[in-house]
């Protein structure tokens, strides 16, 4: 997705636009930052929002959850820290591990914004997904904040939740 689309799309949610604002800072030059360029207290405003995943190349691009927020435990009903994607069992899986496949693959932000559901309530998840790198030629890490809202209610029939995280 173009920078500006990117843009575009994260003025709806303005957390996700000031953690892309962070990652551009901690880039610099550099096609995307390393995980040791980014201090751990420069994430408390999203700290139980994030998602941080292992990416091993060396498996075909296995994703292991490194961290995953309280936030995302509580909403969602689940610890996933330690777990890899695959430990998934349901359509989840290959949707998720498809966003990261494409954040490995583009090596650039890629931000999602879809229905789901937490918790038995359908919602809305906006998700954006950063590569780190630490020698800026392949994806080590995905840094990605998490958001969920509960979708408004309309006096027509909604449409089936496409995924739940």
């Amino acid at each position: 997705m173009p920078v500006d689309e990117l843009d575009r799309d994260l003025q709806q949610h303005p957390k996700l636009a000031q953690l892309l604002d962070l990652w551009n800072r901690k880039r610099g030059g550099r096609s995307m930052p390393a995980r040791r360029d980014i201090d751990t207290i420069e994430l408390r405003e999203w700290l139980g929002n994030l998602i941080l995943v292992d990416v091993a190349e060396d498996n075909g691009g296995v994703y292991h959850y490194r961290v995953y927020g309280t936030k995302l435990v509580d909403l969602f009903g689940y610890e996933l820290t330690g777990k890899a994607v695959s430990h998934f069992a349901s359509m989840r899986q290959p949707l998720i591990a498809g966003d990261y496949d494409r954040v490995r693959r583009d090596k650039t932000p890629v931000y999602f914004d879809r229905q789901g559901v937490a918790r038995g309530e359908a919602v809305r998840i906006q998700t954006l997904a950063l590569p780190l790198s630490s020698t800026g030629a392949e994806v080590e890490m995905i840094l990605a904040a998490v958001y969920a809202a509960p979708l408004k209610r309309s006096r027509q029939r909604a449409a089936p939740p496409t995924a739940d995280l």
